[in-house]
């Protein structure tokens, strides 16, 4: 499955639509994060931020032929996940949720944690709401089987407000109040909350393995067992299918 996700990363510049370059950021389109909500590494205001083992590391892309280490900090040897958003950087960990600001952009500083039973947690933001999957099952030990959503109006202090029971979620993506959870062999469900407080479903698309999704603006691509789904994000609740690029795993 690395390998497919990894695959997601490279295609996506290719399947972006045009004028959708680095200004089209989670600044432009809150919530939306390109790399995806499992990805390990980012680019955010002319950083590369990347976890590698227990470390975050920072480097320059003042010149990007040639990135410069700038920064490197302890985060945890469970750390699996990176999403940029309004100058403050979330990393999901098996442990809980870590918020780092970026107010200086090489010296990412600790905010504070939401601890959480030990579960595979990717993480992404939209406003004053951070969305938070938790899955069971290896490499995530017992875990529980969740959506967390968190108020972060105060960013020392992050409240779990609601939890939604699911069946394995896995990458997920939020806009415009649209939040769009991967649920493994499960699909992807389409939910409302606009009403972080009363989360609705809008619906739930069964055709095909969903491991992460990402927003654009013209496509929402959700990439899987299936491979690499195209739709039309219009009507979240009536996804319009555009595309698909089988993927075989590589054993």
């Amino acid at each position: 499955m690395k390998k497919i996700h990894l695959l997601f990363i490279i295609m996506l510049p290719f399947l972006v639509a045009p004028g959708c370059s680095e200004d089209s950021s989670s600044e432009v389109m809150p919530g939306a994060g390109l790399g995806g909500s499992m990805a390990q590494f980012t680019v955010y205001n002319g950083q590369l931020y990347l976890l590698q083992s227990s470390e975050l590391r920072t480097y320059s892309l003042e010149n990007p032929a040639a990135p410069q280490l700038a920064n490197t900090q302890q985060v945890g040897i469970d750390a699996e996940t990176l999403f940029p958003y309004s100058g403050n950087l979330y990393v999901g960990s098996q442990g809980g949720m870590h918020i780092y600001s970026l107010d200086n952009p090489q010296q990412p500083q600790h905010l504070s944690t939401f601890q959480h039973i030990t579960s595979c947690d990717p993480v992404v933001v939209e406003g004053n709401f951070a969305y938070v999957t938790l899955r069971s099952g290896s490499p995530c030990r017992f875990g529980v089987n969740e959506l967390n959503v968190l108020n972060i109006s105060d960013k020392t202090m992050p409240q779990l407000i609601s939890s939604m029971v699911m069946n394995s979620p896995q990458g997920l993506a939020v806009n415009n109040g649209i939040l769009y959870v991967c649920n493994a062999e499960y699909g992807m469900v389409a939910l409302d909350v606009t009403n972080p407080f009363n989360i609705k479903i809008l619906k739930e698309y069964k055709d095909f393995d969903g491991y992460d999704v990402i927003f654009t603006p013209r496509s929402l691509m959700m990439i899987g067992k299936d491979g690499l789904v195209q739709y039309n994000p219009a009507d979240p609740a009536k996804l319009q299918q555009l595309s698909i690029i089988p993927v075989v795993p590589v054993e």
